[in-house]
């Protein structure tokens, strides 16, 4: 079950991996050349007890300032791994359930036969599904942007010296 996954996870994982290392690494380099580490290392603490306590914080913000937008991209791109790979997922569903609302309309319409106004609902499928998921999907976000301005606030001392 793992190694049928693991090309589609690869994929999806891939292009946001690079960047998150990227931004860590600008981010560890910046902060270890802070004047802070060096009243730090002066106390005399071991040098990965400095990195891991002081100088990774403030290497972690621009990680999760871009992990939120970077959330509604990776599941946007899961509908587009779900159709390559053949993957039964919420992607196949939306994509199943728009193109037959989209052939039940267009048959209808191509009939000659119009229904009443307001009625179109009651005659087949409607887009009703992938908005639901479309509206899931965005509470998801929402919720994630509340996260991360929590995990900023907690993580940053700067941010609740502020406040």
């Amino acid at each position: 079950m793992l190694r049928i996954r693991t090309t589609p996870i690869f994929s999806l994982s891939l292009l946001s991996l690079g960047y998150i290392v990227k931004f860590m690494q600008a981010g560890m380099r910046e902060a270890l050349h802070q004047d802070y580490l060096l009243i730090v290392r002066s106390r005399g603490i071991p040098e990965r007890l400095v990195i891991l306590r002081h100088a990774v914080r403030p290497a972690v913000l621009s990680v999760l300032t871009y992990m939120a937008p970077q959330f509604a991209i990776v599941v946007s791109s899961t509908f587009l791994i779900e159709n390559t790979f053949s993957i039964r997922g919420l992607g196949t569903v939306m994509t199943q359930g728009a193109l037959a609302s989209e052939q039940f309309y267009s048959n209808l319409f191509n009939s000659g036969v119009m229904p009443a106004p307001g009625m179109i609902g009651l005659y087949g499928p409607t887009l009703a599904l992938p908005i639901a998921i479309l509206y899931v999907l965005g509470f998801m976000v929402m919720v994630l942007n509340f996260a991360v301005d929590f995990l900023y606030y907690w993580i940053d001392p700067r941010m609740r010296a502020e406040s």
